[in-house]
């Protein structure tokens, strides 16, 4: 039995400052869909990821943030 997983970020909240950093996001919105190869049924999950204080050591502008972005940073350990 497969199950194949899509995870996608559906909305950001942003504040509109943190220290000197601007748009900087404090809430992610998610979601995560299994799918049965065999039979097909697919079930959705969904959640949402706070952030604490922003770091301009790994700060990415949020016009520059990708699906992929988005995503490692929500699941980066630290």
């Amino acid at each position: 039995m497969a199950i194949t997983y899509i995870w996608n970020i559906d909305l950001l909240e942003t504040k509109p400052t943190d220290g000197d950093l601007i748009d900087v996001v404090a809430v992610a919105h998610w979601s995560v869909t299994g799918t049965d190869e065999a039979t097909g049924i697919k079930v959705t999950n969904r959640g949402t990821a706070s952030f604490g204080a922003a770091s301009a050591d790994n700060f990415t502008a949020f016009n520059s943030l990708t699906q992929q972005t988005k995503l490692s940073k929500l699941y980066k350990k630290e």
